[in-house]
Formats: C-alpha cells, structure tokens, sequence
C-alpha cells in the first residue's frame, strides 16, 4: 500500500506545471497539467472532468487523457465497487490486468489498477491506469489513458496528477 500525500515533485520533463481545477458543484480539485485542454465535454456526459493533452506539430500523435467519473452508490464501499468494476471488465474479450494495488490520496482510500485493450475505433492497444475511491455514497473513478507504446512515458504523470484530486 502506497501513501501518497500533497504535492508531489513532477518528474516529467514535458510538462513540469499544473493548473488547479476546482469543481464547486461536485466538490473536487485536481491539478492539470499546463498546455492540455480539460472541462466537461457534451459528448460524455457521464463524465464529470475530460483533460487531454494538444499535440505539439504534426508528427506528435497526441492519445493521452483522464477524465473523472463520479457515480451516486448509496449503501456500497471501496471493495464492493472496485469488484463490480474488475468484474464488468472482465466480463469483456479485451482486458488484461496487468497491476493492481491500494493507496491513500489525502487520507482517502483508493484502488488502483492498469490494464490493456485495444481502442474501440482503430484497434490501437491502449493502456489505462485506473484509480477508484467510495466518499459518502458515491464511487469517484479517475481513468488514465495512453497508447500503450507511450504510456511509461507519461506513467509518473499520471501518477502525479492523481495524487493532486482533493474531494
């Protein structure tokens, strides 16, 4: 089990600030990292942050996202959904669990996991790194998402980034 606390140190070269987002009406703080394009996109209303980062020129494929999920579980917990989430997944022709563990963001308790598929557009494997916590009735789920051939470039990133959601 990790802790993770405050702030952490980025370690990531392309992408060195953040800027802080705060949600008033659904209580959460995440910081983004400068230069990407976030908010709440109308083709997922699901989703209650959408944050993707902008190409650089042409040649510089840009695929790395994260949005938060905030789903309302009255009566549940932290394993009940990490179970249902690890099961529906599963359930599926394409999904491997590559990792899982636990840690603490702010005092809070998440699951975490990363996992490969492939893209449901253009076949692509893609990675995501999932984080799930259960606050007062509702599962917050923040998804990480890459090209698999990309994704220990902005793993730590990633790492980071969820170490900044405050709910």
């Amino acid at each position: 089990t990790l802790v993770l606390m405050n702030s952490l140190t980025n370690c990531f070269s392309q992408s060195s600030s953040f800027v802080p987002y705060k949600d008033t009406i659904n209580h959460f703080a995440i910081n983004v990292p400068v230069g990407w394009r976030y908010g709440v996109n109308k083709n997922y209303p699901d989703l209650i942050l959408v944050a993707y980062r902008i190409s650089t020129d042409t040649s510089d494929k840009a695929g790395e996202n994260f949005n938060l999920n905030i789903i309302k579980k009255e009566n549940s917990s932290l394993d009940k959904e990490y179970k249902k989430i690890i099961g529906a997944l599963s359930s599926t022709n394409d999904f491997t669990l590559m990792e899982n563990d636990s840690i603490y963001i702010h005092g809070l308790p998440y699951k975490w996991f990363i996992e490969a598929h492939k893209n449901e557009i253009n076949g692509a494997p893609m990675i995501n790194y999932v984080f799930i916590t259960y606050k007062e009735g509702k599962t917050y789920i923040l998804t990480f998402i890459a090209f698999t051939k990309y994704f220990k470039k902005y793993r730590s990133l990633f790492y980071d980034i969820a170490g900044t959601l405050i709910l």
